[in-house]
């Protein structure tokens, strides 16, 4: 005989019709949001520009509401990439994919979301192309001479090294939101694992916190986001935000749309540069 408290249990659960309980900070790097920014930082001493768009989404699976706590589980899944501008075209430089499981509670203004996640990188064909105009006469004809050897014996020769980038992990967040006068504030802080890392001499653990202000109005709306986290693969202190304008507030199944401009200074954490330091520039659109 099944127990009554499971079927009440069961029948409370509701499936695929819910928002997220617990929200991924807007301003960290690798939260699974959808973007089109126009960014730019140096690289190996030269200003570039290149646009960076990102396709991301929080899915709440199923989701249980009880008298005073809300209890989720969900997926996440994001895809990054930067593309260049040469002669009217854009080569793919980088991507990044992310696909995580989120298990989130909420009790009044308090969230926390344990997820498992995995993230990995890929070089694209247009990296090359870029480093390839930083090259001097003599190294451009060294280059094109191990290319035409290269290719006598049957493989190729590229500028840049593939790197086998990818970490599993774990990691706990934890987020206050309340309404200050009229604001919408929300504080948080998050620390992970990697249990598994590729290359595998990098550091592991991650530590951060951040915090979200927006004016608690319907349209047009300002905000600004900040997260800061210690991330021990580079050992490195990154800082990353954001200044913008809410367009619409997001309400029932509509999208939220965000005008904003982007900072980051800290350690690259696009996964084929992990090690360089970068200062970076960029405006664009965010959906949410």
């Amino acid at each position: 005989m099944v127990s009554p408290l499971l079927v009440t249990l069961i029948s409370a659960i509701e499936l695929f019709n819910n928002q997220p309980i617990f929200q991924d900070p807007i301003a960290a790097p690798r939260s699974p949001y959808s973007y089109l920014t126009v960014k730019t930082s140096t690289y190996l001493g030269e200003r570039i520009y290149y646009l960076e768009a990102a396709i991301g989404k929080q899915i709440p699976i199923a989701t249980l509401k009880l008298d005073t706590a809300t209890f989720q589980f969900g997926i996440d899944a994001a895809a990054w990439i930067d593309l260049g501008y040469d002669d009217g075209a854009f080569p793919l430089l980088l991507q990044d994919f992310y696909f995580g499981f989120p298990l989130s509670f909420k009790y009044n203004n308090f969230s926390v979301a344990l997820k498992f996640g995995h993230i990995s990188s890929h070089v694209g064909d247009g990296l090359d192309g870029m480093l390839e105009k930083t090259l001097s006469d003599k190294e451009r004809q060294e280059y094109e001479q191990a290319e035409r050897i290269g290719s006598s014996y049957g493989y190729s020769v590229s500028l840049t090294e593939p790197i086998n980038y990818s970490r599993d992990f774990e990691s706990l967040q934890l987020a206050y939101a309340t309404k200050i006068n009229s604001v919408d504030t929300k504080l948080y802080a998050q620390a992970g694992y990697a249990h598994r890392m590729f290359p595998k001499y990098l550091g592991r653990w991650f530590v951060g916190n951040g915090l979200e202000f927006e004016y608690a109005g319907a349209y047009f709306t300002p905000y600004y986001a900040q997260d800061v986290t210690w991330n021990l693969d580079v050992d490195s202190v990154d800082i990353s935000s954001q200044l913008g304008t809410i367009i619409n507030k997001k309400t029932g199944d509509l999208i939220e749309l965000r005008l904003c401009l982007t900072l980051y200074a800290g350690s690259d954490r696009r996964g084929q540069l992990v090690g360089r330091k970068l200062r970076q520039v960029g405006f664009g659109m965010l959906v949410k």
